[in-house]
């Protein structure tokens, strides 16, 4: 019987070692969110997916941007998923010749800290609305107002400069790495993402429970992978795709009638 005892201890024992190496792991691990392309729909519910499965596990989230800009709500709903994240949300501009224009520009100050590759840009910020007949044509000023006083919480929220910060969207202002480290709309330049996560440990990260220091020196960098449904969001979302869409509706219409 005692021999029975001591067996299952010894199990019981052997069965906790992996499950403990297994939660060191993951506190040594790092969320990335790839933002590529157009910011649609389909991109904010690929960023929340990713910030509830980084929350669940315990482990910061990096997004790396490189897009052109995108839709004004689907950013909006990135920034309210950013702005309730209960783990820290880094950003960076990568890889190297990348850029954060318009509404990528939103994202990379939400985050904190954030950071770029060299020869990389930001800004152009100002809202442009798609017209049905094609062409675009600035955004009314009242978004235009509406977005400004966004952006002064999203740089107050992280103590970043919120005249220069505005300006993104008041006068389309543009900015390489180093004049955005320069002016601190960024934190740090580093040429990939493992330089980047080593450049920012020990700086304190902005969360919905508060400041939290990060430690992610030599952390293990886990890309997190679009489901199905986000990838069909974004294909619908996509404003070109929306168009071939409605023409295709709008020719059928006629066709029926």
């Amino acid at each position: 019987m005692a021999r029975h005892i001591v067996a299952l201890a010894l199990l019981a024992l052997l069965l906790t070692v992996p499950l403990a190496q297994g939660q060191a792991s993951g506190r040594d691990q790092v969320l990335l969110i790839e933002v590529e392309g157009v910011v649609t729909g389909g991109t904010a519910l690929y960023v929340q997916q990713g910030i509830e499965e980084a929350q669940d596990r315990g482990i910061p989230v990096l997004i790396q941007l490189n897009t052109p800009g995108g839709l004004v709500d689907a950013t909006l709903e990135i920034f309210q998923t950013i702005d309730q994240s209960q783990v820290p949300v880094m950003t960076f501009v990568g890889p190297r010749g990348g850029f954060a224009a318009s509404a990528g520009t939103f994202i990379l100050l939400m985050g904190h800290p954030s950071g770029m590759a060299p020869n990389t840009q930001i800004g152009s910020a100002q809202p442009i609305q798609q017209n049905p007949a094609g062409g675009t044509t600035n955004a009314s000023e009242k978004t235009v107002n509406f977005l400004v006083q966004r952006m002064e919480g999203i740089a107050e929220r992280t103590g970043r400069n919120t005249t220069i910060a505005t300006r993104f969207i008041t006068e389309n202002l543009n900015m390489d790495q180093d004049r955005a480290l320069e002016t601190g709309m960024i934190d740090a330049v580093s040429p990939d993402v493992q330089t980047f996560l080593s450049d920012v440990d020990g700086m304190e990260a902005i969360t919905s429970r508060g400041p939290i220091t990060l430690e992610t020196d030599r952390a293990e960098v886990v890309p997190y992978e679009r489901s199905l449904m986000v990838q069909i969001v974004d294909l619908i979302g996509n404003p070109q795709v929306s168009f071939i869409l409605f023409l295709v509706g709008l020719y059928g219409m006629i066709f029926g009638l």
